[in-house]
């Protein structure tokens, strides 16, 4: 029942930390979860040792569920694009060597 060599934190996706790296030890993953407190939710820091002793072997599942929850404050890369991949940001930037002007300008 343990999903084989293929089960467990790995192949449910182990989230990383700001490296990109999943946190190793247990020094790493209160380390990780201290710094998201910090950037997103200070009053949170004085409860991370019983947040940490809730999710005893199940920091992984700790760090994606955080991330998920203050994607925003850090930056939405913990979840991918938060928006749409084509049409949706910023207007294009004009191909190299090409002029612009403004509406309503003559040139």
């Amino acid at each position: 029942p343990s999903g084989g060599p293929f089960g467990g934190a790995a192949a449910a996706g182990f989230a990383t930390g700001a490296t990109g790296a999943p946190p190793q030890t247990a020094q790493d993953v209160r380390a990780r979860v201290v710094a998201i407190y910090q950037q997103c939710n200070p009053s949170k820091l004085g409860e991370v040792d019983a947040i940490l002793a809730k999710y005893a072997g199940r920091h992984a599942e700790l760090i994606q569920k955080l991330e998920k929850r203050y994607a925003d404050q850090l930056g939405g890369a913990a979840r991918g694009p938060t928006t749409a991949p084509f049409g949706g940001g910023a207007p294009a930037a004009p191909a190299f060597g090409a002029t612009t002007t403004t509406l309503g300008a003559t040139a």
